[in-house]
């Protein structure tokens, strides 16, 4: 599969975006982020994984990221954030934690 042009048409309870952001420019990243709310169901969960290094691909790991996030405009709510010396892991909702 090719993201963002191909999309799966399924909603999932899970959606996992692991070394992939930083692959794509930030247009692409702006698709893959609306394409993923659209397919997130309600309470789904949305893991991102970065390596933080530097890269030669369109965007770096945290810049990617900082695109996805500014892409979904407020909708998704942290539940985990860890930082590596080497990665970053977000996990996300579309639900308001209490």
């Amino acid at each position: 599969m090719q993201i963002p042009v191909q999309w799966p048409a399924e909603r999932f309870d899970l959606i996992v975006l692991s070394e992939v952001l930083y692959y794509l420019s930030p247009e692409d990243i702006r698709v893959a982020a609306a394409r993923s709310m659209i397919s997130s169901r309600r309470g789904g969960l949305i893991l991102l994984v970065h390596w933080t290094g530097q890269t030669d691909y369109p965007c770096q790991g945290d810049e990617a990221v900082d695109w996805y996030l500014r892409a979904c405009k407020g909708e998704l709510y942290p539940i985990l954030h860890r930082r590596e010396p080497e990665y970053r892991l977000d996990l996300l909702t579309r639900v308001k934690p209490n």
